[in-house]
């Protein structure tokens, strides 16, 4: 995949690969209304909500990463995270919001920026049409690679068209050089929008020097959405290079000149520094050089020395560290380079999480400001981590029963008990200038700017969790105050095993925002499930009880639900499996002092017969009702289900008829029309329900 050509959407149509020896394309078309968007948002140091910049977002069409991106050069990405709906994150694709299972920082421990990037399809009014586009990539020799791509949007008044062009040549066995033309032009809400990009890059890597040569340039209305927004409108050339000169002794050095087609300002700048490593001390030292041109037109020139030291106790366990970065006039003038004094402390707790803290102090002519991170660092997918990532992969009942339990606590104190905590602080004393980069754009970008928090603030959060063979609960407060709004989220999960295959669940979100937007929102989740050994009857019983208030210059809203999902599944034989399905709804909204009610129940059944070990099939029927209105709707379809692999199991089906209530437990299979369903078996062994050591009739998942 090339960087300006990169095109990543999830839509249903056509696509072909191939790879040859020489030759090779990968190719797609799809007829679609969807449109494709791109979220940046900082994090604020809570768990939400995080709300995206459209609504009635495509379902499973939700990619989430966590990326750092440098605090001084916004387009430098220092490190991205994956993130797994269910497992790290749950998603309201009607509302547009998210809501996260641990808070998100607004900066990591070195203070550069956090931001969740969200990458999903919107649905359209505009009628389908046919969007398209693909690579084809040809050897020259052995050592260059030529490539083509092109793409084309065909949404109605949003046509876009994409074409690119890039070469690879290998001038060495450690040396690359790689160049990437490309052109585009859209029609948008703000009328049409046009512009080139290219990439020239030389690398050299042999193993004790990395060096890089670059030039870079992309104008604001370049691109369909897929490019990061921090590039928009800006041109770059520069060059880096790092040296280990031995196995104690690092050097690195860096000098760019980078310009801001939007608002004019440009920035140069010239870095070296040494680091040096020995048993328990590293060192660092170097100088900057930088000169700056504001977008009124105002020149600051810097130059200061940089250094910093850190030292380790304890066996390790305890690392001190400080960092400073001095003008050499004594008073610093820039904003973005502002004379900083930096103290931490990290202190290993496990082998896995270590507790760290640290405080910066910024001073300039332009900007007096307080930056403190406090908080548990944990290895990504280590520990507490993983077990949490497990018991969320839980399938359908899993999720009804234990959804409200995905929090993640980093420190295990002990085999029950394990906890986290968090500060996140901005305090500004005075600013003259925004300690922005000019080298951010302002604007034109496709899928709009990063949301940034502006702003002083402070944030705090703490959890805790406990677990022991027949209990598991977990409870974590977050509170934020800010310069404009106030934000606190509380939640809680219990549940408890009963035995014979008895389990009760209960948890409560509650999410409240003063601003400009007054918002809340309650969630209260009271579970059971009863799956007996060797029993034929299974079943489960959810009550969710939701309630919405919003509060702002347009009027007042409130929205009270409570809801019932019934399942149970009758198993009179090894062959045969009727499932039962009874949901009740009861609404309450008071819009502006008016007041709506309504009550809905739904009635669902579905048959299953094995025709041989790996294949079966289905009847489903339902029926969903209003009584106030006496409106009814139905649905009535088969399906054909194949065990592709050990507890795994697979379903085409097709409803003639059919409805969607997304409250109701199952409602994306009883839309008319084609689905295709996966399923994973989690029984009663999966959560220690009974005893392992029993055998069991093996029932479809």
């Amino acid at each position: 995949m090339t960087e300006l050509g990169r095109y990543s959407r999830t839509l249903n149509g056509l696509k072909s690969e191939y790879k040859g020896e020489r030759f090779s394309y990968s190719v797609f078309a799809s007829q679609t209304a969807q449109s494709f968007r791109k979220d940046e948002i900082q994090g604020d140091g809570t768990s939400g909500i995080y709300r995206l910049t459209n609504r009635d977002i495509v379902v499973n069409s939700d990619k989430l990463s966590i990326e750092v991106r440098d605090r001084f050069r916004p387009e430098v990405i220092i490190s991205t995270r994956s993130l797994t709906r269910y497992i790290d994150y749950q998603i309201d694709f009607a509302l547009g919001t998210l809501f996260f299972h641990q808070p998100i920082a607004s900066r990591d421990e070195n203070f550069n920026p956090v931001f969740i990037v969200a990458e999903y399809e919107s649905e359209n009014l505009a009628d389908s049409r046919l969007t398209y586009g693909g690579r084809v990539a040809a050897k020259v020799g052995e050592k260059a690679e030529l490539g083509l791509t092109h793409i084309n949007e065909g949404i109605g008044g949003r046509e876009a068209t994409l074409t690119a062009t890039d070469a690879t040549v290998q001038l060495a066995e450690k040396t690359r050089f790689r160049a990437e033309l490309a052109q585009s032009h859209r029609n948008d809400v703000a009328g049409p929008q046009s512009g080139n990009a290219s990439v020239l890059e030389l690398t050299h890597d042999d193993g004790k020097m990395t060096a890089r040569a670059y030039a870079r340039r992309q104008d604001a209305g370049f691109g369909l959405g897929q490019q990061p927004a921090a590039e928009a409108g800006t041109s770059k050339i520069g060059a880096d290079v790092r040296m280990k000169i031995s196995d104690s002794v690092d050097l690195k050095a860096e000098a760019y000149t980078q310009e801001n087609q939007v608002n004019n300002s440009k920035r140069d700048v010239a870095e070296a520094l040494a680091q040096w490593t020995h048993l328990d001390v590293n060192a660092s030292a170097g100088l900057r050089l930088a000169n700056e041109t504001g977008a009124t037109g105002a020149d600051t020139s810097t130059r200061q020395i940089i250094a910093g030291m850190g030292y380790d106790l304890l066996d390790k366990r305890l690392t001190l560290r400080a960092s400073t970065e001095l003008d050499i006039a004594g008073q610093a003038i820039s904003p973005t380079y502002p004379n900083r004094l930096i103290v931490g402390a990290d202190y290993r707790l496990t082998p896995q999480t270590t507790f760290f803290a640290q405080h910066e102090l910024a001073r300039s002519t332009a900007l007096q400001a307080d930056t403190t991170r406090v908080g548990l660092r944990t290895q990504v997918w280590a520990g507490g981590e993983v077990a949490s990532a497990v018991g969320n992969q839980a399938g359908t009942d899993g999720q009804r029963l234990y959804g409200n339990l995905g929090l993640v606590q980093r420190w295990k104190i002990n085999e029950q008990w394990s906890t986290d905590f968090g500060i996140d602080r901005t305090q500004t004393f005075s600013a003259a200038a925004a300690p922005n980069p000019p080298a951010q754009a302002s604007g034109g970008g496709f899928s709009g700017t990063p949301s940034l928090v502006t702003g002083d603030f402070t944030a705090v959060y703490a959890g805790a969790a406990y677990k022991d063979d027949v209990w598991s609960s977990n409870i974590r407060m977050e509170w934020r105050t800010s310069d404009t709004d106030r934000k606190v989220n509380l939640l809680m999960g219990a549940q408890r095993v009963l035995g014979k295959g008895r389990t009760v669940a209960a948890g409560l979100n509650f999410n409240q925002t003063e601003g400009t937007l007054n918002t809340s929102l309650l969630n209260a989740r009271l579970s059971y499930a009863n799956r007996p050994l060797n029993g034929k009857w299974i079943w489960l019983d959810r009550l969710d009880y939701q309630e919405e208030s919003r509060n702002d210059a347009t009027g007042t809203f409130r929205a009270r639900k409570l809801i019932n999902n019934l399942n149970a599944n009758w198993l009179p034989d090894r062959s045969t499996q009727v499932a039962l399905q009874l949901g009740a709804k009861y609404v309450l909204d008071t819009i502006d002092g008016a007041t709506y009610q309504s009550f809905t129940t739904l009635v669902g059944l579905e048959a299953r017969k094995d025709l041989t070990e790996k294949i079966d099939v289905g009847l489903h029927l339902g029926a969903l009702g209003s009584w106030a209105s006496g409106a009814r709707d139905y649905q009535l379809g088969v399906s054909v289900g194949f065990q592709v692999a050990d507890n795994a199991w697979l379903s085409v089906g097709y409803n003639h008829r059919g409805f969607n209530d997304p409250d109701f437990a199952g409602a994306g299979y009883r839309v008319q029309g084609l689905y295709l369903n996966l399923r994973f078996k989690f029984d009663q062994n999966t959560f220690n329900l009974n005893d392992r050591s029993q055998s069991q009739l093996p029932l479809k998942p």
